[in-house]
């Protein structure tokens, strides 16, 4: 039996119990699996490929450390750097997101931070 037939037959029985009681009962909806989209490969041959490892050789890191999900104050300005570096490039924020796996307002964000960090330095 699917999830179809099984809802089915359970709003069934709900509504008997509703015409026998007079009370509704409650009929869980079976609800559709969400999916995630699949993941961005990066081609370390690319210039964006390129980019990534030099900032993750240059602070000592792995490039999946600078693409993941960690938020420590040591990472996120790194990872902002390079945000805005991938931009200078000519990388729109959604594709500098799909790469990190964040929202384009994140990276548009980040590039702002990291532009203040170099106009003050």
């Amino acid at each position: 039996m699917n999830a179809m037939q099984e809802f089915a037959r359970r709003e069934m029985e709900a509504n008997r119990s509703f015409w026998r009681t007079g009370k509704r009962k409650a009929v869980a909806v079976p609800r559709k699996k969400r999916t995630r989209p699949p993941k961005y490969v990066l081609n370390m041959e690319s210039p964006e490929g390129r980019i990534l490892e030099e900032y993750a050789a240059a602070n000592d890191m792995t490039v999946a450390r600078l693409i993941g999900p960690g938020r420590k104050k040591s990472i996120v300005p790194i990872r902002q750097e390079c945000f805005l570096r991938l931009r200078e490039h000519g990388l729109t924020n959604f594709a500098i997101g799909t790469i990190f796996s964040r929202n384009h307002s994140t990276i548009s964000h980040g590039c702002v931070a990291a532009a203040e960090r170099r106009a003050q330095a």
